[in-house]
């Protein structure tokens, strides 16, 4: 019996200069992001297929978690809510 894989990552992205409508966003030119996520996979007809799940996306502002929630769907947390979970 074959023993199944586990893969997880803990994730640090950088963003320099984003943008929003094609316009940069004020005083957030350069933050960071982390994520935690792990990869699935699933037997689906006579292929595997393969994806990704995100466990906590952090993000350094709240406005950045903010803009990411409503227009993108994104899940994402400042600083404040990822203490408050924490606990």
């Amino acid at each position: 019996m074959k023993t199944p894989r586990r893969w997880s990552a803990l994730s640090d992205f950088c963003f320099s200069i984003p943008v929003f409508l094609s316009l940069p966003i004020p005083l957030h030119r350069d933050f960071e992001e982390v994520n935690l996520r792990f990869y699935v996979r699933r037997k689906s007809a006579d292929t595997w297929r393969r994806g990704v799940v995100f466990v906590r996306e952090l993000v350094p502002r709240r406005a950045i978690a903010l803009v990411a929630r409503a227009f993108y769907g994104e899940r994402y947390c400042g600083p404040d809510e990822a203490q408050n979970r924490a606990r």
